[in-house]
């Protein structure tokens, strides 16, 4: 069971309004939509709850992993077994620092890249243990993340550029086979970013939160610095893979406060890890 994560300072600055909604998505619209269609979860760490059996038929957590919880996520779905998401709140504190956010996301994206390594080394294996779906699940939430935030300012920069190019000179643009494309190009980033910023939306108004227009409007900047973060992990992967980026903690000006969580009894989902199938 996947609890969901939230922080008790995200009015703190501009950096943890953009991580409170980053979190937002995932937990609020990504996690549960991906458990109602039984899909694998890629797991945040903070608050999971096993079965013992399943976490020891699974091999426990990898110790090599700088992202464990993502990786230990596939390794039960691999198995055949289930995970759900839990109706309560963990809180932690949100990164009030850029030099000490992107050290920790750095480290979150080298353990995607890990865990897509690992289980990329058989994909027709992988296939018949979790689906073509889930195949496709993992290629979005572990390479797809870090790649989509690695080439990010090069497609902004180039859609910016024709779109600009094209306000100055104003001339027609000749229906061809190359503008078609490049047109379908320049749309699908469009849309992309706006889905992700109405994601935000929604996201933030589940949690009644309120509207954090201004916030949501400067998302494209946030991605340029999950940019910076991904370039490092790159190189990190390749110069010293199983370092672990310290994560300082401690930073934010407000004291945690005791939070009454929105768990109860009665809302628990009554779904259990069952036994692999295939065993």
């Amino acid at each position: 069971m996947q609890a969901e994560l939230s922080f008790y300072n995200p009015n703190e600055n501009w950096l943890t309004r953009q991580f409170t909604i980053e979190y937002a998505i995932l937990f609020k619209l990504i996690l549960p939509g991906l458990a109602a269609h039984y899909l694998p979860l890629p797991l945040g760490g903070t608050s999971n709850h096993f079965r013992r059996q399943a976490l020891e038929a699974a091999g426990g957590w990898d110790a090599h992993n700088v992202t464990e919880d993502a990786d230990l996520g596939f390794r039960l779905a691999r198995l055949g077994y289930r995970t759900d998401t839990l109706n309560s709140i963990t809180y932690e504190e949100a990164n009030t620092q850029l030099p000490n956010w992107l050290k920790q996301r750095a480290r979150w994206f080298k353990g995607f890249l890990q865990t897509w390594l690992v289980h990329m080394r058989r994909p027709w294996t992988l296939i018949n243990e979790i689906g073509f779906a889930g195949f496709m699940i993992l290629q979005a939430t572990l390479l797809g993340v870090v790649l989509s935030a690695a080439l990010y300012p090069l497609f902004l920069a180039t859609t910016l550029w024709r779109l600009f190019q094209g306000y100055w000179h104003q001339e027609a643009i000749p229906l061809t086979w190359a503008t078609m494309a490049e047109g379908l190009y320049i749309g699908l980033f469009l849309v992309g970013m706006g889905i992700m910023i109405f994601s935000g939306a929604a996201a933030t108004q589940r949690k009644h939160m309120g509207q954090w227009w201004a916030t949501l409007a400067s998302l494209p900047v946030y991605w340029l610095l999950a940019s910076v973060a991904a370039w490092l992990a790159l190189w990190q992967l390749i110069t010293n893979p199983f370092h672990w980026n310290k994560t300082r903690h401690g930073l934010s000006r407000f004291a945690p406060q005791t939070m009454k969580s929105s768990i109860s009894i009665s809302s628990i989902p009554r779904v259990t890890a069952t036994e692999p199938p295939r065993k």
